[in-house]
């Protein structure tokens, strides 16, 4: 599984090709665990469907040795601030139906005069 000959150009247009398509939110942190098939190097590095590069040798040569490991700053954190978010909104708009309210209520207060009664003759 070794590489035949140097490989080192096709792994720059690689790297090129890997800084060019950023990883979806939920796939940014993730890492992986690989084998490189050149050094034999047993390593963690981030996860990217174009490839996994070696932190030993550089190499792109490699296979996943296991499944993703989930960092939980993006995904995680990313939906903490939608929730947030989504409930800021919510209490915005209570406030704004109680104030809708209110000022209907000073109108109503406001507008109605005492009703007159008929003088008596």
């Amino acid at each position: 599984m070794h590489s035949a000959c140097s490989m080192e150009y096709h792994w720059k247009q690689i790297d090129k090709e890997i800084s060019l398509s950023p990883m979806p939110t939920e796939y940014q942190g993730a890492t992986v665990k690989i084998l490189c098939n050149d050094c034999q190097t047993h390593c963690t590095v981030p996860f990217h469907v174009l490839g996994m590069k070696c932190t030993g040798c550089g190499s792109y040569n490699t296979a996943q040795d296991g499944g993703l490991i989930q960092q939980q700053q993006g995904g995680e954190q990313q939906q903490q601030g939608e929730e947030q978010e989504e409930e800021e909104q919510q209490q915005e708009e209570e406030e704004e139906e109680q104030q809708q309210e209110e000022e209907e209520q000073e109108d109503i207060e406001t507008d109605t005069e005492p009703e007159q009664l008929p003088t008596p003759y």
